[in-house]
């Protein structure tokens, strides 16, 4: 059973590991740690953080994939 069924429940060492594991090409650790941080400033869980870096990154992706059509 993976995350989603069980209810996510991420520390902020699994948020950095799983962006950087599938999106590492397209940001640096350190950029990750920030907006981490940033978001845990703002009051936000580690599992809303996770799924905010998902939208932000896959959008990027998608903008750069658009352009190279």
């Amino acid at each position: 059973m993976g995350n989603i069924e069980r209810g996510m429940n991420m520390t902020r060492e699994t948020v950095i590991q799983n962006i950087l594991t599938n999106y590492g090409q397209y940001i640096s650790k350190e950029d990750v740690e920030s907006m981490v941080d940033s978001g845990k400033e703002q009051g936000l869980t580690y599992d809303l953080i996770y799924l905010r870096l998902l939208v932000k990154i896959r959008m990027i992706i998608l903008k750069l994939t658009i352009r190279y059509f």
